[in-house]
């Protein structure tokens, strides 16, 4: 075992330690968030700014990077790149929905903007109509076969643009509610 796997892995007590040391830290010794943590209209502003950052990064780098830069790779299969991105999709479409939960959660504790749902019914959306079809036609292309055009894809990465830019507007608007306490 290397000492990175180690000290990174999320079941290893090093990383445990590491990881809420580092929050406890950020609370013990930052009077800034200290003080802001018994203000809910400081608070809840500055979570969902966080949050929502962090949801456009992870939905820019996986959706707008990774998912075409792996079919210019010369050494993988189209095969190969589709059932790597079947798995990657599925483990963000899963942390979205968790991140989604957590900003309607935001949302009812402070109301600010109505748009904070939106992306949450994208990806349930997403979810429930659009990788069903993704996930048979890269099933098929897998296996060798060709599959039928189908517009799933375009409507994917609609509903893409459509979240990436609700969730730029809902950090835009946290981030002017902050400022303007």
């Amino acid at each position: 075992m290397s000492i990175s796997s180690f000290l990174l892995k999320p079941t290893s007590a090093s990383f445990t330690v590491l990881y809420f040391g580092g929050i406890y830290g950020v609370f013990r010794y930052s009077p800034f968030i200290r003080s802001a943590i018994f203000k809910p209209n400081i608070t809840i502003p500055l979570c969902s700014i966080v949050l929502h950052s962090i949801w456009i990064g992870s939905v820019g780098s996986i959706s707008f990077m990774e998912a075409w830069v792996k079919f210019q790779a010369p050494s993988i299969t189209k095969g190969i790149a589709l059932d790597v991105g079947r798995h990657v999709f599925s483990a963000l479409a899963l942390v979205e929905k968790v991140l989604g939960f957590v900003s309607i959660s935001l949302h009812i504790l402070r109301p600010t903007i109505e748009l904070q749902v939106v992306p949450s019914i994208v990806i349930w959306s997403h979810t429930w109509f659009v990788m069903p079809a993704l996930l048979h036609s890269a099933q098929l292309i897998i296996k060798g076969s060709n599959p039928p055009p189908s517009k799933a894809h375009v409507i994917g990465i609609f509903m893409e643009v459509l979240k990436l830019g609700t969730l730029i507007t809902i950090t835009a608007h946290s981030c002017w509610s902050f400022l303007n306490q």
